[in-house]
């Protein structure tokens, strides 16, 4: 029976991951960054995992010209889940936009 609850908890914990992640990329879609950035937070702070909640951030802190922040999530997401072409591009337009173009250049 404990093994149920467990699994039914975990269940809804990632229905309601599932629900601001689904939220942050509709404000995403309607350019309110800052609300996105909102949703992606409690998403991460949740569960820093979560699909592409990691990458979705990154890529909105770029739009906002947050360069480290956006440099610093896509570190973390490669830390995650390796590297992937999404986040070496995010990862060198960052390096890029904070004066360091040797870095852009390798990532």
């Amino acid at each position: 029976m404990m093994i149920f609850s467990l699994h039914a908890q975990a269940q809804v914990l990632d229905e309601e991951i599932g629900f601001r992640l689904v939220k942050a990329e509709y404000l995403l879609s309607t350019e309110r960054f800052e609300d996105a950035i909102k949703e992606l937070n409690e998403v991460i702070k949740q569960n820093p995992n979560f699909k592409n909640a990691l990458l979705l951030r990154a890529e909105t802190k770029y739009k906002l010209a947050a360069y480290k922040g956006a440099k610093l999530d896509a570190v973390e997401h490669i830390n995650l889940n390796g590297v992937t072409a999404k986040a070496c591009a995010i990862l060198g337009k960052s390096e890029y936009a904070l004066g360091s173009e040797e870095a852009a250049m390798n990532n």
